[in-house]
């Protein structure tokens, strides 16, 4: 199978899409940079220098060709919207995957660290925080493009974690005030 991973060079989407090129699937990553070309080329993986700015109807013409589309990245919320909206519409009828990586950042509830008796199955509806809400609305997207013919699917993991070198670690957790022990939300 074709599969074009967008975030191909992140945590998430480059252990995806070196995992999937192991596997024998054909797979093809966003590269944004020269260095991420030269890195998916030695991974196995057809680089598309491309980003989700002013090269993303290059973004676009790969999805085109994959027989999926993993959209894996990590982007700012203009960019992500602009680009679920430009992959939605150019999929639309032609029968090929679309696969976004969500979080279950989306279901976040401001509780100050305390418990919360909210739960949500997966077509409740709610009020996403301010900060998540331009994430729901590209999940909500997707998912409309199942009945414009794309085979269309978000996914939520509950937690990543990554080595802390990266953004989404230290923007979760913050610096541990006890060194050598994790950093604890709210009254723990």
């Amino acid at each position: 199978m074709d599969i074009f991973v967008i975030g191909a060079t992140g945590f998430v989407g480059g252990h995806l899409a070196r995992h999937l090129a192991a596997e024998g699937h054909t797979v093809t990553g966003l590269a944004r940079t020269g260095a991420a070309v030269a890195t998916l080329r030695g991974q196995g993986i057809t680089p598309v220098a491309a980003d989700l700015e002013a090269r993303r109807p290059a973004v676009v013409a790969a999805a085109l060709r994959a027989d999926a589309v993993v959209y894996a990245a990590r982007a700012a919320p203009d960019q992500e919207s602009a680009t679920v909206r430009d992959l939605t519409r150019a999929l639309a009828g032609t029968g090929r995957t679309l696969v976004l990586l969500s979080g279950s950042g989306v279901l976040m509830q401001r509780t100050g660290g305390a418990w919360s008796p909210d739960v949500f199955a997966e077509r409740d509806p709610f009020t996403p925080e301010p900060l998540a809400a331009f994430r729901k609305a590209a999940e909500d997207a997707v998912l409309a493009a199942a009945g414009d013919g794309v085979r269309a699917m978000v996914v939520r993991p509950g937690l990543i974690w990554a080595p802390a070198t990266t953004a989404t670690c230290r923007w979760s957790t913050g610096p541990s005030p006890r060194p050598g022990r994790p950093p604890v939300s709210g009254r723990g």
